[in-house]
């Protein structure tokens, strides 16, 4: 596996990138590549190389530490001028990234990757999945992994790019729906078992199970059903864009208090 860990030299950053090497451990000859993108006031060519040459200096000693713990995982580190999410982008296409994987603090505190601008620019222009790993979260390979689905079309598309990572894991995937009005739980519930026979027959998973829950509300419905399965990792498709906003909205977000410790993978797929 190939990850991309973007590095900003807070914290939260380097929680990330320690979530990456915990699952790069767990599949021999996966890569690292740690990258740290100035994004210059002004483009002073004075000091712009002393600021790229500390940053090189201090991506090499993380690379170090890094390569301490695991000696069969390959390791590179590069520098980027320009935007923060184009920069990452570009240099997942280049690198041929399997995941992008990004460091956020908890809520209230102020940070480059918080959930915002920043990173729902990158999920839009990413074509690679991006995971983002709050700084609680636990240095565990998921065992559990929820993906939230509307029974659309593209999901499927999400899931068969979900299947090999969860192969690399052995980790069950635990398809759910999340619906508000406990009335509809019928005709959800038909929804969902048609969704199953019609991903059956697309791909083949064992360790899959699909699931419907009532919630207050999507927002709570996700939160609620991670924590009554024990999941280890959310996934999301990015398709579902206002789902997502409506997530990771600073406003909701305080409103329900929502400050997960476990990760969230979003795939950006194509179809609808």
């Amino acid at each position: 596996m190939k990850f991309l860990v973007p590095i900003d030299f807070s914290e939260n950053a380097l929680h990330a990138a320690t979530y990456a090497l915990t699952l790069a451990k767990a599949k021999p000859k996966s890569s690292i590549h740690l990258i740290h993108v100035i994004t210059p006031i002004v483009n002073d060519p004075i000091l712009i190389p002393d600021i790229e040459k500390a940053a090189i200096i201090s991506l090499e000693k993380i690379v170090k530490e890094l390569g301490a713990i695991c000696s069969t995982c390959n390791f590179g580190c590069s520098v980027k001028i320009g935007e923060t999410s184009t920069e990452i982008s570009n240099a997942a296409k280049e690198l041929n990234t399997g995941v992008v994987v990004m460091g956020i603090r908890g809520i209230g505190e102020k940070s480059r990757f918080l959930f915002g601008s920043n990173t729902i620019s990158l999920i839009d222009k990413s074509s690679r999945p991006v995971l983002v790993v709050p700084q609680s979260a636990a240095l565990n390979t998921p065992q559990k992994i929820v993906f939230a689905t509307d029974y659309y079309d593209s999901d499927l598309e999400a899931l068969q790019n979900l299947v090999p990572i969860a192969m690399a894991f052995n980790s069950e995937i635990i398809i759910t729906h999340i619906f508000e009005d406990a009335q509809d739980e019928p005709l959800e519930q038909g929804m969902m078992d048609f969704m199953s026979r019609e991903m059956s027959s697309k791909f083949q998973y064992p360790r899959t199970r699909y699931n419907i829950f009532n919630g207050k509300n999507i927002t709570t419905g996700i939160k609620d059903f991670c924590k009554t399965t024990k999941a280890d990792l959310l996934v999301l498709s990015a398709r579902k864009l206002n789902t997502f906003q409506r997530l990771f909205q600073k406003s909701v977000t305080q409103e329900i208090s929502y400050n997960s410790d476990i990760p969230l993978l979003v795939f950006h797929v194509h179809k609808t």
